[in-house]
């Protein structure tokens, strides 16, 4: 970037804690919650929440829930790409399909799961990702169980939205209010540098979600 718009580094303590107040922590908690409903209410033994990247062209790990989660951290790849990146693709879900077409190139990979319901996360028209759910056993998931997927995921496809956007506005906003402060800050110090009232107001009304 343009070093001369970039932060003054005695302020980028404040612009982390701005950041701090993050959508991401409300997110984290409904998907926590909404993996446990469906693990209660499917064979599921692993959720999987993937988001779309801003171009479009390719899905990222957002969280993933349940037995061997962890193999799953940093997964990503393009949209079209192994069983979940074609759910996003078509916005079709699909029931019973093989999870190993997510699990290629995993190491170590989940082990035990023959099953995959994968369905996309749909805001309107607009793909802001796909949640996937693997169970042992094949053809674990029965005709009842994509359609309670699907409407479990049609308010979190609307949060995320929510999330990515408000995401956006915050850092737009913690950027300008940051190049907003005296200059004199970088002279006398961030310990008798006060922050503007607009700064804080806007920080503690999005935190609280007003």
């Amino acid at each position: 970037g343009d070093p001369e718009n970039a932060p003054d580094p005695l302020m980028v303590p404040l612009l982390d804690s701005m950041h701090a107040f993050s959508a991401q922590a409300v997110l984290t908690d409904a998907v926590e919650d909404l993996a446990r409903i469906l693990q209660r209410s499917t064979p599921a033994t692993l959720c999987a929440f993937f988001v779309t990247q801003p171009d479009g062209l390719e899905l990222t790990l957002a969280h993933a829930v349940g037995s061997d989660a962890a193999c799953l951290r940093g997964m990503h790849f393009p949209k079209g790409e192994k069983l979940t990146g074609w759910v996003a693709a078509t916005h079709r879900t699909v029931c019973n399909s093989d999870p190993s077409l997510d699990f290629i190139d995993l190491s170590p990979a989940p082990t035990g799961l023959q099953s995959c319901l994968s369905v996309p996360l749909l805001a309107g028209e607009s793909l802001v990702g796909v949640l996937s759910l693997y169970a042992p056993g094949r053809s674990a998931f029965n005709d009842q169980h994509p359609r309670t997927v699907e409407r479990s995921a049609r308010p979190l496809a609307h949060m995320i939205r929510g999330v990515l956007d408000f995401e956006r506005v915050q850092e737009v906003t913690a950027q300008s209010a940051l190049a907003a402060l005296p200059v004199v800050a970088a002279v006398v110090g961030p310990e008798v540098c006060h922050v503007p009232t607009a700064v804080v107001s806007f920080t503690v009304v999005a935190a609280n979600g007003s």
